[in-house]
């Protein structure tokens, strides 16, 4: 069913909120249906729920969009946020982004110059998109001082169909944002009481389908990449591998999954565990060169600021032996995330806030949160 609602959608991408403390987010991700809610009036963001719901594994079909609303309304009726307002993000594949340099000039004449800039670089009419940009810094160039712009365009009919999709599963969007900015806000250290740390760290959310790559110096927000591998590539490895369905390998890996040491392996008598290891390593293998390559990218434009470490996100976070056998991979330090808010204590019976994979939709949910650098 089709609603008759009309909204304007390029005032929806962007839109300052309300003055409230209390938000909510919904990240829609291709397994899991997440939702955070918190309280940002203290010098130290609070988290008041946390909750998610499984949806569906991918098979030969995909959810119909009747399937989708239904799976979402169970988890806006499981959160108790029905007929609220939400804050959301597209997946990576629906949103197109581009980060280019501009020499600093006032606001009105920046607007018309990204303008001009997505024009050339984007290959859909601008009448058919939402085009918005983020300042994310400004560095020294060959010609003089630069400011650093994070360009994002969505077609205007998939914004339309999102908002259509939340209304009818009983919330309602009232912005939406982008992902890389969400990961930005919850791991970098950015938003609460304290100040960012210290140096140049690449966080990675290695979600189901796509991984989001950003590089932050000091809380600034320096680069950032979406790349087209996730968790799915490793779990469709271990179904070729043992003949077994794409649901028994996921069950696989979550319960069992373990990448040896060098030690470990030594020991290791078992052919199961040996082919086990081996399965999830040639599943790891083009995620571990999609990360390779963008450090290597950022690298080559950044050589006074180099990566020092890579702070993890993401479900795939979870997989034992995963930071070490990451760590050896990219000869860097590897270590999970820390969300910066304030829980209350034994919550994490009641809410997963330590699980890597519910870093994103906090952090959509501070949108609105002070952010200090």
């Amino acid at each position: 069913m089709k609603l008759n609602t009309r909204i304007n959608v390029k005032e929806l991408v962007g839109r300052v909120l309300p003055k409230q403390t209390l938000f909510t987010a919904v990240d829609y991700g291709t397994r899991w249906i997440k939702i955070a809610s918190v309280n940002i009036a203290g010098p130290q963001p609070a988290l008041l729920q946390l909750s998610r719901v499984l949806q569906p594994a991918p098979g030969e079909d995909e959810l119909d969009q009747d399937a989708r609303i239904a799976w979402l309304a169970d988890a806006v009726e499981m959160a108790g946020i029905k007929n609220q307002e939400v804050i959301a993000a597209l997946s990576a594949d629906k949103v197109i982004t581009r980060q280019i340099q501009l020499p600093l000039m006032p606001e009105k004449e920046l607007a018309s110059a990204v303008t001009f800039e997505a024009e050339k670089l984007i290959p859909v009419p601008l009448s058919d998109l939402i085009v918005r940009y983020v300042k994310l810094g400004e560095t020294e160039g060959e010609e003089g001082r630069q400011q650093d712009i994070l360009l994002a365009a969505v077609p205007i009919e998939v914004v339309q169909s999102f908002y259509e999709m939340f209304i009818q599963a009983g919330v309602v969007i009232t912005a939406l944002d982008l992902q890389p900015l969400a990961l930005w806000r919850a791991l970098s250290g950015v938003v609460g009481s304290s100040a960012p740390p210290d140096g140049t760290a690449a966080i990675v959310d290695i979600g189901a389908a796509n991984t989001t790559f950003i590089v932050v110096d000091r809380g600034s927000l320096l680069f950032w990449r979406s790349l087209s591998v996730g968790g799915d590539m490793l779990t469709d490895s271990m179904a070729e591998s043992y003949g077994i369905s794409f649901e028994e390998a996921q069950q696989l890996k979550e319960e069992s999954g373990k990448i040896l040491s060098a030690e470990e392996a030594v020991d290791v008598t078992a052919p199961e565990e040996m082919q086990l290891d081996f399965s999830l390593r040639d599943g790891l293998g083009e995620i571990v060169r999609e990360v390779r390559r963008s450090l290597d990218f950022y690298a080559g434009n950044n050589e006074d600021r180099p990566v020092q470490k890579i702070i993890l996100s993401g479900g795939t976070s979870n997989l034992k032996g995963f930071v070490p056998f990451l760590a050896d991979a990219l000869d860097l330090p590897v270590e999970i995330g820390q969300l910066q808010v304030d829980v209350t204590p034994g919550a994490e019976d009641e809410m997963p806030y330590l699980d890597p994979g519910m870093f994103m939709c906090v952090g959509l949910a501070l949108r609105e949160a002070k952010v200090n650098l």
